[in-house]
């Protein structure tokens, strides 16, 4: 095609203008959604933020009551190893329970610091959608 072509092709467009008022409306319409996303996330880091902190005293608590235990469990150990053999495979584990004990106490705390994240997390969700309807 040639300059001229173009040209003809191009004389008979033009293209419908839209008014200042729709334009104002589809932008206030754009804002007000961005508004409502914005407000939304805000909620949704709240409720993150609970979740976790909710997390965090749980994951403490079951840590702090195992580490409290850990006595108790020992002297268990201990008397579960007089009765054992010297050359049993049992009695080496016991002679190194304390590590078996923190890998335990560590694995407990982090199940229930997750889980109690996922029940808080739900639960916070459950009480925000009843609060909407």
């Amino acid at each position: 095609m040639e300059d001229k072509d173009f040209k003809e092709l191009f004389n008979d467009f033009e293209p419908e203008m839209s008014s200042d008022l729709a334009f104002m409306s589809r932008l206030r319409d754009n804002l007000d959604s961005v508004e409502m996303i914005r407000q939304h996330n805000a909620r949704l880091h709240a409720r993150n933020r609970i979740a976790i902190a909710i997390a965090a005293c749980v994951g403490f608590v079951v840590g702090l009551m195992f580490s409290l235990a850990l006595p108790y469990i020992g002297s268990a150990v201990n008397a579960l190893q007089s009765t054992l053999p010297s050359e049993s495979v049992l009695r080496i584990i016991t002679d190194n329970y304390r590590l078996l004990a923190w890998l335990l106490i560590g694995a407990t705390t982090v199940y229930a610091t997750i889980n109690s994240y996922n029940i808080a997390l739900g639960s916070l969700t459950k009480d925000h959608h009843r609060t909407n309807r």
